[in-house]
């Protein structure tokens, strides 16, 4: 088969062979939705220019650093979300985009401030991890007032904060693990709920969502008040097992919050699989081992590839395109993970 040749490349990208020429020639004079053009028309006729039109790509593109501060890497959940923001980040086509992301240990209000600053000190746009609070707030303001968006991600912040949100509907969440220990129970006994801080709005909105919908749809089920893991697998462990103690006859127990892992190693040694309908959160090798004995009912999970795509977005949209006024806020789908989809 012939090598496709310039004139075949301009009539893959429908522009003139003029046109394709000043492209290939890196005349300075060729906007960059022309030069994608004919990028992607080279890609499609196997050209054997193709390097050399993206390299004149690469060199019209603008160069950002973008900041994610995360939480403790320990778990494999945010970590597979570091590694997806690093992903979509190096391979954006819309700008060189260069990604620094910190996980951390201590999520005191104080300690996450700080990263904020230090970090923004150093990136173009930030997306954060983190709960509500005056210092967080406070934080927020002093970066935007520099000329750095701050984005919250996976748990909303307070509008004052003005931190575009990148996550799921919570609400509607915590109304779906509702639906499932619904239909899950044998029969309306005891509901416990853990709650890992609420002072992160994602949490208290599942929690909302949960209790609104056995408010309409079961209202003989009680629901246990719920009880913190303070993010703590080694908390939520303890925690459950003296709930199984005092209530042993509870039907079901919902994870709106961190401490999943120890959930279900609590579960594992106290009741036989399928006993309890536990309901929780994301996915990890931990939840998955949950899903695959019989431990855990059921987990509603981000899509982290739509979440780190959505967020490189949303910032780089930002920083490029800002309109005072327009909001950024981008709500996700979701997904219910158990045994059989596996």
């Amino acid at each position: 088969m012939a090598r496709p040749t310039i004139k075949d490349l301009a009539a893959a990208a429908d522009l003139s062979v003029s046109t394709v020429n000043r492209v290939i020639g890196g005349h300075s004079n060729v906007r960059e939705v022309t030069i994608e053009q004919v990028r992607r028309a080279a890609e499609n006729i196997g050209f054997y220019g193709l390097n050399a039109i993206e390299d004149r790509l690469k060199n019209r593109l603008s160069r950002y650093r973008f900041g994610f501060l995360l939480q403790d890497s320990s778990g494999d959940f945010y970590t597979g979300v570091g590694d997806e923001l690093k992903r979509h980040a190096s391979n954006y086509s819309n700008a060189i985009i260069e990604s620094e992301i910190e996980y951390m240990k201590d999520l005191s209000p104080e300690s996450v401030s700080e990263s904020m600053r230090a970090l923004g000190e150093k990136v173009d746009a930030l997306a954060v991890v983190t709960a509500q609070h005056p210092m967080i707030s406070q934080a927020i303001f002093d970066l935007r007032e520099a000329g750095k968006p701050v984005f919250a991600m996976i748990s909303g912040l307070s509008s004052s904060c003005g931190a575009p949100y990148i996550g799921l509907d919570n609400w509607k969440v915590g109304r779906t693990a509702a639906w499932l220990v619904s239909h899950v129970s044998k029969r309306d006994g005891e509901v416990a709920i853990l709650v890992g801080n609420h002072r992160y709005r994602c949490q208290e909105m599942n929690e909302s969502g949960f209790r609104s919908y056995f408010r309409e749809m079961a209202p003989n089920v009680r629901l246990l008040e719920p009880q913190s893991t303070y993010e703590s697998d080694a908390i939520a462990r303890d925690v459950t097992e003296r709930l199984l103690d005092r209530h042993p006859d509870v039907e079901a127990i919902y994870v709106a919050g961190g401490g999943l892992a120890g959930v279900i190693d609590s579960i594992g040694r106290k009741r036989d699989p399928g006993q309890v309908c536990v309901i929780g959160h994301d996915m990890s090798s931990a939840i998955k081992r949950g899903l695959v004995n019989g431990l855990l009912t059921a987990s509603i999970a981000h899509d982290i590839d739509r979440l780190a795509s959505s967020t490189i977005e949303a910032m780089f949209k930002s920083i490029s395109e800002p309109v005072e006024g327009v909001k950024l806020d981008t709500v996700l789908p979701f997904y219910t993970v158990t045994k059989e989809s596996l």
